[in-house]
């Protein structure tokens, strides 16, 4: 099947899932669109019905000077005003019938989508071409449910109006069903090309609106702002946006030019139809053949007809280059990726094992062939330089990661035979780069059970990491809304951030805790009293630490050491440094540093 006609059926098929969401949204809603758009299409029959009849009553009344206002004149008025009326009436209950169907039909895309990114592997996260899917998907969610919903609303208002205009003329001639299709062909046909290129040029430019985006960002969100203005960079990022903002509109500029063009011969040609026809009933209204009423009727018929017809265009390629964009949002959801797990629990009995464990980013190697145990109950530290590999380590023993080569194991089970979602509902964990969420205090310790919180163990946790006191002392205590997104939130410094996520790893029931730099942030001091409080709370799990710290390696049961993606060293403190190797090399230095 040639290419062409693949692209026309997966819109076709893009068209009919949405129409689906739609009904699925809300099926009641839907119904009361789609009767109130049957009303207001035809309301313009029954208008021009109702004044061609008036017309044919004035006209009688005053060829006949004997008679004077008859009921049938004063009725034709009334239902004319009631008409009106309805017309009105149907125009404001349609503002609220869509407003209501938009709003639930935005509600189950987002749904859908959040679930389909929520559920994308980790290491698919952070390629490239995620970002444009993403951002594509994200950009066209936000409004094109509103947009396909209305045009979908308006293609059957105008369609049945066009309709019931074409029945109006048939009164007249048959052939004016070829005048209409002549007249409105070129500007549909002018307005779907138009859809396809918005839609392939948009998708083009992704790369280019992200980066814009970027630079948007950093002028304008504070989290750029502090170093913003120390090292004065605002003048430099503000010609990078303007410089491709003027390009990306000098091309979108020519391509709008092009298409105005286009539609304006459409609708010329349009005109030039309309008005040969009326022309034709002109002269057949002089020579007598049709009364003044009836080409009053026509007349308005074919005027009202055409804008139908035109509007009724410029609907189907609303809805068509709505079907083409939505397509972006169907590829995220519909992202398949390899889960052919068998295990769908996971207990630790004995150890974790990662065995000749080798992983590459693109092509470069940063993990090769290592070889590492934690016994269960036990605590493992893993040191080294940066860029050794052990926050890539980390990522793989949470299956955020999959190795290139190697295996890990769980007792004597394979990670990979369990699914994701169990490993790492298994695990606890402090990254290295630690999330500020601007939630209240209990949502940012109990994150991991947000519909169960355990109040009196988070006010427990909150003592034990030092942070009672700094709660305390918020407007509403745990209740307390953090950060300085929104208003009325209170803001802590970094090292309290950094309290606050050891509590909501703390606050996890979990079979083994990754802690990735935990105290990276705190002084010596509070330092040495979180390490104390966490081997406390932790006691008798199992327990993976990555630091550069010491005073929080020391306490480990064995410690590896990783050189350039490798375990070059392992063994006990004293045992290492007794080696003279890279840990005694790790362990001077640091311990120079502190005598300094």
């Amino acid at each position: 099947m040639p290419k062409k006609h693949k692209r026309v059926q997966k819109t076709v098929k893009y068209f009919f899932r949405i129409l689906r969401i739609i009904h699925s949204g809300s099926l009641k809603w839907t119904l009361t669109n789609y009767a109130v758009s049957l009303i207001k299409g035809f309301i313009p029959l029954i208008v021009i019905w109702l004044l061609k009849l008036l017309v044919d009553e004035v006209i009688s009344i005053v060829k006949s000077p004997d008679v004077e206002l008859s009921f049938s004149l004063i009725l034709y008025i009334v239902l004319t005003a009631f008409a009106y009326l309805v017309g009105i009436t149907t125009n404001l209950l349609a503002k609220i019938t869509s407003s209501k169907l938009v709003r639930q039909v935005s509600e189950k895309m987002y749904a859908l989508l959040h679930k389909a990114t929520s559920s994308i592997p980790f290491s698919i996260l952070e390629k490239g071409h995620y970002f444009d899917m993403i951002y594509r998907a994200s950009r066209e969610v936000g409004h094109r449910p509103a947009t396909i919903v209305n045009s979908m609303i308006q293609v059957l208002q105008f369609g049945l109006s066009l309709f019931a205009m074409v029945f109006v003329l048939l009164n007249y001639h048959w052939s004016v069903i070829f005048v209409v299709l002549l007249a409105i062909a070129p500007l549909l046909l002018v307005k779907l090309v138009q859809a396809k290129k918005t839609f392939q040029w948009r998708n083009e430019k992704t790369s280019e609106e992200r980066e814009m985006n970027y630079y948007h960002r950093i002028l304008t969100e504070p989290v750029f702002a502090k170093e913003l203005r120390i090292f004065g960079f605002a003048s430099v990022f503000e010609k990078r946006f303007s410089r491709l903002n003027r390009a990306y509109s000098k091309k979108e500029d020519k391509r709008i030019v092009r298409y105005v063009l286009w539609e304006t011969i459409a609708s010329v040609f349009s005109l030039i139809v309309l008005f040969a026809f009326m022309l034709f009933i002109v002269a057949d209204a002089i020579g007598g053949e049709i009364s003044l009423g009836l080409m009053l009727m026509i007349i308005m018929a074919l005027n009202r007809g055409m804008a139908f017809a035109q509007n009724l265009a410029r609907s189907i390629s609303d809805l068509y280059e709505n079907s083409l964009f939505i397509s972006n949002f169907f590829r995220v959801i519909d992202q398949k990726y390899n889960t052919a797990q068998v295990n769908d629990s996971i207990s630790l009995n004995d150890s974790i094992r990662m065995k000749d464990v080798s992983f590459s980013y693109d092509e470069k190697r940063v993990l090769n062939k290592v070889n590492l145990q934690i016994p269960k109950g036990k605590t493992i530290a893993v040191v080294g330089e940066n860029g050794a590999g052990k926050s890539t380590l980390v990522k793989l023993l949470c299956k955020l990661y999959v190795p290139a080569d190697g295996e890990i194991y769980f007792d004597s089970v394979q990670l990979s035979a369990i699914d994701s979602s169990v490993v790492q509902a298994s695990v606890s964990a402090i990254m290295q780069d630690f999330l500020l969420y601007n939630l209240s205090v209990q949502e940012n310790v109990g994150i991991s059970n947000l519909n169960s919180m355990d109040r009196t163990r988070i006010k427990e946790i909150l003592r034990s990491t030092g942070l009672e006191k700094t709660i305390s002392e918020l407007p509403d205590g745990i209740d307390s809304l953090l950060g300085n997104l929104f208003e009325n939130s209170s803001e802590l410094s970094i090292g309290e951030w950094q309290k606050m996520a050891l509590a909501r790893a703390l606050y996890k029931e979990a079979e083994f805790y990754i802690f990735d730099e935990p105290t990276s942030a705190l002084d010596g001091l509070a330092e040495t009293q979180i390490i104390d409080m966490f081997f406390k709370a932790t006691e008798g799990k199992t327990k993976l630490i990555i630091s550069h710290k010491l005073t929080t390696v020391l306490r480990a049961d064995y410690i590896y050491v990783m050189k350039q993606g490798e375990i070059v060293e392992q063994g006990t403190h004293q045992s290492l440094v007794e080696m003279n190797g890279e840990y005694y090399k790790l362990f001077t230095s640091r311990t120079r540093l502190l005598n300094f």
